[in-house]
């Protein structure tokens, strides 16, 4: 018991030590190639993280690009996640960089859900959709963090190819992953000043 007491002690005063807001940004690149194997669709953005005080939720601000605008696999709805390691940019091929990344975050171990779960992973984002080439949306999640011992800096989020059905899904990747597909860009997070 009475280490529980210290421990909480401690985690409240390290909240109390850090200073509020936290700001946080990760630079997201990628690229998509249609089935017709024509050029690649780019995608470039970022995703900005800021958080109010200890007890605040995390808001994530994306603003994401698709180049060409046109091509008919950029306005279809994907899932967006954190993951458990920046990028690495050691890959010798650059179509995997974004694997890199890691598993999705998820520091409890427990499935894949929603945004809204709180009994899943902390890095469960949810969908996003593009429109005219462009993902410009706010999530606010309940389970992130932008300091303490499940800090999402130094962490990447990931752009996946397809919509992510929040564990829902009747395969085995559904439970793991969202069954999202593969990982299209990505950027590490890291603190803003």
């Amino acid at each position: 018991m009475m280490k529980i007491a210290v421990l909480l002690l401690a985690t409240l005063c390290l909240a109390n030590a850090q200073k509020f807001p936290i700001n946080a940004v990760a630079l997201i690149g990628g690229a998509i190639i249609d089935s017709n194997m024509q050029e690649p669709v780019m995608i470039f953005g970022d995703a900005k993280f800021s958080q109010q005080s200890a007890q605040a939720p995390v808001i994530a601000r994306l603003n994401i690009t698709f180049m060409p605008t046109t091509n008919p696999i950029v306005n279809q709805l994907r899932g967006f996640h954190v993951h458990s390691f920046g990028i690495s940019n050691n890959m010798n091929e650059p179509s995997q960089t974004c694997e890199s990344a890691g598993p999705h975050w998820n520091p409890t171990g427990t499935n894949h859900g929603s945004v809204t779960d709180l009994r899943s992973h902390l890095g469960d984002l949810g969908n996003v959709q593009p429109v005219n080439g462009r993902i410009v949306t706010q999530i606010t999640s309940q389970k992130l963090q932008l300091f303490g011992e499940n800090s999402i800096i130094g962490r990447s989020v990931v752009l996946h190819e397809r919509a992510d059905d929040q564990g829902l899904g009747n395969v085995p990747m559904s439970l793991k992953s969202g069954n999202s597909g593969s990982r299209i860009a990505c950027g590490t997070i890291g603190i803003v000043n």
